[in-house]
C-alpha cells in the first residue's frame, strides 16, 4: 500500500485496457437471454469489456453492484423489452404501443441518467409505451420488431455514435507539457535546475470530482528491456504543495512525470515523494524508453497511461510523447 495523508489504495499490477460498457435489458425469456449474450459477445469481439446486469436483484445487489458498475462504466447500452400490456382505468389501451418496458431496466436507465453518459445508444421493442423518463431519453430509440435484428442494429449504432474500446469517461491524459525554463527543485537539500515535464490529466465525468488523485511511475522498459526502478512513490501536481490533487468535472491538472538536470541532461530524475537520501536519477543512458504511469483517485477506476521518449542527451533533440490511454 501507499498512504498519502490518511487515504490508502492498493496498487495494481494488473490493469485492464479496455472501455467497459454497461448493457441494460432484460432477461426474463431464454429469448431474451440468449439475445443479451449474443450482444455481449458483439461488444467483447469489438474489444469491450461488457458488463450485464441481471434482471433480478435484491435491494443489496443493485447498491454493491449495479450502481457500481453503472460508475465505472464508459459506456451505456438499453434495449427496452416489452412486458405486461398497459391497460388504463376505463377499458382497454388505445395507444398503439401498449406494453410497459422491464421495471428493472427502467431503475437503470434512471441511474445512468444521473450519471451522465456520453452517446448512449437506446433501442426499444415497437409495443413498449415509453412514459416518464424514458419518453425523453428515448425519443430518438432506435425500434424492433424480431430479436434477431437486435445484434445487426446495435453494431450499426456502435459505428454511428463512433464507440471506441480506448475511450474512458473518466480521467484521461491529453497532453505533454514542459517548462518554458528551467526551474528550482530541491533534491533533499541540494538545490537543481531542471526541465519539467507534466502530463495533463482530465477528469471526463460531469458528475464526480476525482478525489485524492496520486499518481506513480509503474514500470520502465529501455530499447524493450524492462529496467529496474527504484522509486514508485507518489509523484507531485504541478502548483500543489503535496502529492495528491483534486480534479473537479472537466477540469484539467497537471501530473509532474520527470525533471531533465538542466546541467546534465543525461539525468532524467522524478520529482516524487520519495524523502531518501541521495536522489537518484532513472534514466542516464542515451536509448528508447518507454515509461508507463499508474493513477488512483477515489472512486474512481485506475487509470493507466505509457509516454515515449528518444533520449538523445540533448535537451534540444530529445522526443518525448504520449503512447496510450488505458483505463481499469
Amino acid at each position: 500500500m501507499i498512504a498519502a495523508t490518511k487515504t490508502k489504495y492498493i496498487w495494481q499490477t494488473k490493469v485492464n485496457m479496455r472501455a467497459r460498457v454497461f448493457v441494460s435489458c432484460g432477461q426474463a425469456t431464454a429469448e431474451e437471454r440468449t439475445t443479451a449474450n449474443c450482444v455481449k459477445k458483439l461488444l467483447e469481439d469489438r474489444g469491450f469489456e461488457v458488463f450485464v446486469a441481471l434482471e433480478t436483484q435484491s435491494l443489496n445487489d443493485i447498491n454493491t453492484g449495479t450502481i457500481n458498475h453503472l460508475r465505472m462504466a464508459d459506456y451505456f447500452l438499453f434495449i427496452d423489452f416489452p412486458r405486461e400490456e398497459i391497460v388504463p382505468f376505463g377499458g382497454a389501451s388505445s395507444q398503439k404501443n401498449n406494453k410497459r418496458g422491464s421495471v428493472y431496466s427502467h431503475q437503470e436507465l434512471a441511474i445512468a441518467y444521473v450519471l451522465g453518459f456520453p452517446e448512449s445508444i437506446f433501442l426499444k421493442h415497437h409495443d413498449v409505451e415509453l412514459k416518464g423518463i424514458a419518453q425523453y431519453q428515448m425519443a430518438n430509440a432506435a425500434e424492433f420488431s424480431d430479436y434477431q435484428e437486435i445484434p445487426k442494429i446495435v453494431q450499426e449504432l456502435i459505428d454511428k455514435h463512433e464507440w471506441s474500446p480506448s475511450f474512458t469517461r473518466h480521467l484521461r491524459t491529453t497532453e505533454i507539457v514542459r517548462s518554458s525554463i528551467p526551474l528550482i527543485y530541491d533534491s533533499l537539500g541540494n538545490d537543481r535546475y531542471d526541465w519539467n515535464f507534466y502530463v495533463k490529466i482530465r477528469n471526463n465525468r460531469t458528475d464526480a470530482a476525482a478525489r485524492h488523485c496520486i499518481g506513480r511511475l509503474a514500470k520502465i522498459w529501455r530499447d524493450g528491456e524492462e529496467q529496474r526502478l527504484h522509486d514508485q512513490s507518489p509523484l507531485a501536481w504541478g502548483g500543489q504543495s503535496g502529492y495528491e490533487c483534486l480534479i473537479f468535472p472537466g477540469d484539467t491538472e497537471s501530473l509532474s512525470l520527470f525533471g531533465i538536470d538542466r546541467d546534465k541532461n543525461s539525468y532524467l530524475y522524478l520529482h516524487s515523494q520519495r524523502d531518501i537520501p541521495p536522489q537518484l536519477p532513472i534514466i542516464i543512458l542515451p536509448g528508447n524508453y518507454r515509461l508507463k504511469y499508474q493513477i488512483v483517485a477515489e472512486l474512481f477506476p485506475i487509470y493507466e497511461f505509457e509516454i515515449k521518449i528518444k533520449h538523445t542527451s540533448d535537451i534540444n533533440s530529445m522526443q518525448v510523447k504520449l503512447a496510450s490511454n488505458e483505463v481499469s
